[in-house]
């Protein structure tokens, strides 16, 4: 009895210094690019290009669509990730490589042979190495991911807005286009066929506001399975509109409200 009393006593603990857990749900808008359902997408007739931003710090990729009967070259080189004016390659001349562990190769009469021994010969391993394409190539009617950068590697803070909210009082921002802490773009560049002309495609965003919340009030259930039998926890503000930031409070913070406190970001 007193081992689980000791044990029960320890779990508590453990769950009472438990940091508290915070969440940063940031909003992107864009007067250039339409929405197209949930997702802003441009749309010219030959291509589509459509954005899903939910993940941590911001997915900044886009995904292509070839509305065309003919193949869509898509030149990275040629293609660029803006942050704040800082421009980002898509083509960065990389090289992978994989290898393929040594084999054994097993001869003769077997392995419980007379004499106790069986004769084997050694592959070596085997290195195959493949370069990136600079110029990408959408088939038909298809579509491809192109993913290469988060929109950001930090939290936004403003002096005015706490990063540790009170329970049940987010606190946040809202900014106009030209007064936002962070604009970005992709800048594409792609041809219909071998022969085609280059389009350039120049699709803009900027961050419209965020709001900090206590993680758990980010939660809520959602019934799953095929006849809902179990509950699963989702972000109710989950959209391809938004991106999100976990962290938690640690001992240094200069730029916000609460600057006596201070946060560490998760690791993705």
């Amino acid at each position: 009895m007193k081992k689980i009393m000791l044990i029960a006593l320890a779990g508590l603990l453990m769950t009472s210094c438990a940091p508290k857990v915070y969440m940063q749900i940031v909003d992107v808008k864009s007067t250039t690019v339409p929405m197209d359902g949930n997702n802003y997408a441009y749309n010219d007739g030959k291509c589509k290009i459509t954005y899903n931003f939910w993940d941590a710090y911001g997915d900044a990729g886009f995904t292509i669509e070839n509305l065309t009967d003919q193949l869509l070259y898509i030149n990275l080189g040629e293609s660029f990730y803006t942050n704040n004016g800082y421009a980002n390659d898509y083509f960065r001349n990389r090289t992978y490589g994989k290898t393929t562990p040594a084999t054994y190769r097993y001869y003769g009469a077997g392995r419980n042979t007379v004499s106790g021994f069986t004769k084997a010969t050694v592959v070596p391993g085997q290195t195959v190495t493949a370069s990136e394409k600079e110029v990408i190539i959408v088939p038909p009617h298809a579509v491809k991911k192109i993913t290469e950068y988060t929109i950001v590697n930090d939290l936004l803070e403003d002096c005015a807005i706490k990063m540790f909210p009170k329970k049940n009082r987010p606190e946040g921002k809202s900014f106009a286009e030209k007064d936002s802490p962070l604009q970005f773009s992709n800048y594409v560049t792609y041809k219909v066929g071998e022969e085609g002309v280059p389009v350039h495609v120049n699709n803009t965003f900027y961050v419209a506001g965020f709001k900090n919340y206590r993680f758990k009030e980010t939660q809520e259930a959602q019934k799953a399975g095929c006849h809902g039998q179990y509950d699963v926890s989702r972000n109710r503000f989950a959209e391809p509109t938004k991106y999100f930031i976990r962290y938690v409070p640690t001992h240094l913070n200069i730029n916000s409200a609460d600057a006596k406190a201070a946060y560490r970001i998760f690791v993705k």
